[in-house]
């Protein structure tokens, strides 16, 4: 996938696309997204990213949404499945940096209730790794 200025070119214009860069902090794998979570997005980068990362024994995730350029409901239903195969494999889903918007569609969707969140990765991380 390319860096965090990947574009695409559709009906000729330039299309931002979402980049994922994943590292392992200790147990927890750390999913860093770049660009946009939309319907413009349609490559399974998160999801992807996250399954192999469950098929190699991973259970424990942050993503980073700190580089997020734009989230629509396509994005949240990336948010959503990704918790659902983490929830289902018994590993747990941290939430960090969201923006004011994407709280707010939390709060009144009441995803407040099913996510994780959190302000910085380092309190992500650090609930992760307390939680065992």
């Amino acid at each position: 996938m390319g860096g965090p200025e990947a574009t695409a070119q559709r009906c000729g214009q330039n299309v931002e696309m979402a980049a994922i860069n994943a590292q392992k902090v200790g147990p927890v794998v750390v999913l860093q997204v770049h660009g946009p979570l939309t319907i413009h997005e349609r490559h399974p980068s998160l999801e992807h990213s996250i399954r192999a990362a469950l098929d190699g024994g991973s259970r424990a995730f942050v993503i980073n949404l700190q580089d997020v350029s734009a989230v629509d409901s396509s994005g949240v239903a990336q948010l959503a499945t990704s918790h659902s195969a983490v929830f289902n494999h018994r590993g747990r889903l941290a939430l960090c940096h969201l923006s004011q918007k994407l709280k707010d569609v939390f709060l009144v969707t009441r995803l407040n209730t099913v996510f994780d969140t959190y302000d910085t990765e380092a309190d992500a991380l650090a609930a992760l790794t307390k939680s065992g």
